[in-house]
């Protein structure tokens, strides 16, 4: 149900997760708030990992890219605080 929107890859961002071992925790921050700005529920552009991708057939792509070892995930560009966070993580070694 959160992807029913989701009609390529390019309705995702691709970020790096910051990791806390001690906790055995990954995140990403996905919002924030001022007194001037007010509220934002957006990954900020700094943290968008640039990707390519090539459709297959319908509904399945190839997914390219140059990360270095680490924790990521492709998150639903229309994903908000309100609707869960819709994540895909994956680990690269």
């Amino acid at each position: 149900q959160f992807f029913s929107n989701a009609q390529s890859p390019d309705d995702f961002t691709l970020v790096k997760l910051k990791v806390n071992k001690e906790k055995s925790e990954r995140s990403i921050k996905i919002g924030s708030m001022s007194l001037t700005g007010g509220y934002s529920f957006q990954i900020k552009k700094k943290f968008h990992l640039e990707f390519n991708w090539e459709q297959i057939k319908d509904f399945q792509y190839k997914i390219s890219t140059n990360l270095e070892a680490g924790e990521y995930a492709f998150v639903f560009t229309g994903t908000t605080a309100y609707s869960n966070a819709a994540v895909y993580t994956f680990s690269v070694e």
